[in-house]
């Protein structure tokens, strides 16, 4: 049903999705929501802007989670992209919670460049 709604309603841009901070008390997020699919160097630019955002705590608890993010954006523009649903956690090792979330919510992302 949710794929009948996607195709029916023109109005919404394809591709829609977020890259977040997560987790001890850190909820920060950029997200894209437009017509054509971000590419490789435009999901890693988001990593950057996000990256950017966190504190210098939240930003080394997130070192680790965010360079494996890095490397599955890389890897999944080698395979093409990645199409819609996708829902990816990167956590800090010895966490439940400190994390960084990738959700392709509608359309594809990482295309190649």
């Amino acid at each position: 049903m949710a794929d009948q709604q996607q195709q029916v309603n023109p109005t919404e841009p394809a591709h829609r999705g977020r890259i977040q901070a997560q987790g001890a008390g850190t909820e920060k997020s950029e997200a894209w929501s437009r017509d054509t699919p971000p590419t490789v160097a435009e999901m890693l630019e988001m990593c950057d802007r996000l990256e950017a955002q966190l504190t210098a705590q939240e930003r080394a608890d997130r070192t680790l989670p965010l360079a494996q993010l890095r490397r599955w954006i890389r890897s999944a523009a080698g395979g093409g992209g990645v199409a819609a649903p996708v829902s990816k956690s990167f956590l800090k090792r010895g966490s439940r919670d400190i994390r960084i979330d990738l959700e392709v919510i509608r359309g594809m992302a990482c295309v190649p460049n």
